[in-house]
């Protein structure tokens, strides 16, 4: 971590952005195999205050999944004492940001305009950088599905030479990023590490490209090319109904979308309904939105990321150098694996030192 002297000196504003996509383990594990440990935060901030000093500024950013409760995933990590500590004995401010522009209902998982509820972003605001041509997804066909299953907002800017993203300020605006991600699988690129948490970067999930409509047949990679007739069926009907329910945003139509599709009476029936082949086969709903190693289109929106953080500059125009410096830390202190990112299994202690004897 002496290293962190070499892109930070005093006066300088760094921000540490760590894995915090959500407040709790969807299958109820170890939340620590989804998020950046709290010990490592600290240990990163600690290094860069001796670096930046009293006059510089350390933020811990980050814009976690819609349905994150922020304010319970940050009392679970013992953050805000650590943000006190800071300020009692060191008399520095440590700022932990959630740089989101709207929270859905909290533990849901379905995003709807009827269940989503503004939120102050970054405070410092953020900027729309389109790649144009420049996006690893021009020239891609196909739909694009983004966070929720309204496409309208990803489609409107993932088009032709359009590829936009809303990124933070406050990102664009340091002096270097210290990136300290999770190590654990991710189900649609294969593993989250430093590029993949990237996507914390952007306050709209909907700028944010996860998969393409439709099956390899079609051109997309949604899923696997079904060997069951009836899903072929059902991915289409589905298709039909998020444009008549979903994209109407009408909260009616929403609330009965979400009813008859994600209701616990719903998830109960699966099973009835996937014997009476009125529901996907198991192999074609595992790898449903874009979930195995065919998806094609996540790790380019990945690649867009990795791009905007080394080479746009605070007002989103792009440059041939660097605009500011990065530094990685991988948390594999309690790693994660099998169903990732969300249900991983905890893996402790998958960085182990091993003593060579000399």
């Amino acid at each position: 971590m002496e290293s962190v002297g070499a892109i930070l000196g005093p006066g300088n504003t760094v921000v540490i952005k760590p894995n915090f996509v959500i407040d709790q383990h969807y299958a109820g594990g170890d939340i620590y195999s989804v998020v950046t440990h709290p010990s490592v935060i600290r240990a990163v901030a600690d290094y860069c205050l001796i670096a930046v000093q009293q006059h510089g500024q350390i933020i811990v950013a980050d814009a976690p999944v819609e349905d994150c409760d922020f304010d319970n995933l940050i009392d679970t990590m013992k953050l805000k004492v650590v943000q006190a500590a800071y300020r009692n004995r060191l008399g520095v401010n440590l700022d932990v940001l959630d740089l989101r522009r709207y929270v859905a209902k909290v533990g849901d998982g379905n995003v709807y305009s009827f269940n989503r509820t503004p939120l102050g972003g970054d405070p410092a605001g953020d900027v729309v950088v389109d790649l144009g041509e420049q996006s690893m997804l021009y020239g891609k066909p196909g739909e694009f599905f983004g966070a929720d299953p309204d496409t309208s907002e990803t489609q409107r800017n993932h088009r032709g030479s359009t590829h936009r993203y809303q990124v933070s300020s406050t990102i664009l605006s340091c002096d270097a990023l210290i990136s300290v991600p999770k190590l654990k699988v991710h189900k649609k690129v294969g593993a989250t590490l430093n590029l993949k948490g990237m996507v914390g970067m952007n306050t709209n999930k909907n700028f944010l490209v996860h998969y393409t409509l439709g099956t390899p047949a079609k051109g997309g990679d949604q899923a696997v090319d079904p060997v069951v007739i009836a899903d072929s069926i059902i991915l289409k009907i589905r298709k039909i109904i998020n444009a008549v329910f979903v994209s109407s945003h009408n909260r009616y139509l929403e609330r009965l979308h979400n009813t008859l599709f994600h209701s616990r009476l719903y998830v109960r029936c699966r099973n009835l309904l996937r014997k009476m082949g009125l529901e996907l086969s198991d192999e074609t709903d595992r790898t449903d939105g874009g979930n195995w190693h065919g998806n094609d289109t996540c790790w380019r929106m990945v690649a867009d990321l990795a791009k905007l953080m080394c080479y746009a500059d605070n007002e989103g125009t792009l440059h041939e150098t660097p605009q500011r410096a990065m530094f990685c830390v991988v948390d594999g202190i309690i790693g994660g694996d099998g169903n990732g990112p969300m249900r991983p299994d905890a893996r402790p202690h998958y960085f182990r030192i091993q003593s060579t004897g000399r």
